[in-house]
């Protein structure tokens, strides 16, 4: 997997939550429609460069269905928006601090955990 790639799996908000995850036992129906339409937008945001909607729409998506892999998909778009604008502090950290949340709340055998881990490393 690429260093800038999100995570793109079409029910990635209907996949169970990680061990440490805050989730909801069974989010809605309406819940959970509305989370995949965040993070379809965001994915789109993503592609096309806008990495701060893709930010704010993944942050909706886990606010309404909190994931792990919307917080690796939130530290990868801060990641990149960082370095767009110039390697802002605010920013890298943010995206450490998704990496980190990420870490701790995924699953042991999740793929997106060598990327988390190893940009974590880049950005500490």
């Amino acid at each position: 997997m690429s260093g800038c790639s999100i995570v793109l799996l079409a029910f990635a908000v209907l996949a169970p939550p990680g061990l440490a995850a805050a989730a909801p036992a069974s989010p809605t129906k309406e819940a959970l429609a509305a989370a995949r339409a965040h993070f379809e937008e965001g994915k789109r945001a993503f592609e096309a460069t806008q990495y701060q909607a893709a930010v704010e729409a993944f942050e909706a998506g886990q606010a309404l269905v909190p994931r792990p892999l919307f917080q690796f998909n939130i530290a990868q778009a801060y990641r990149k928006l960082a370095e767009a604008e110039g390697d802002r502090p605010e920013l890298l950290r943010a995206a450490r601090d998704k990496y980190r949340l990420y870490i701790d709340t995924s699953n042991l055998d999740e793929p997106e955990r060598v990327d988390a881990l190893r940009h974590l490393l880049e950005l500490e």
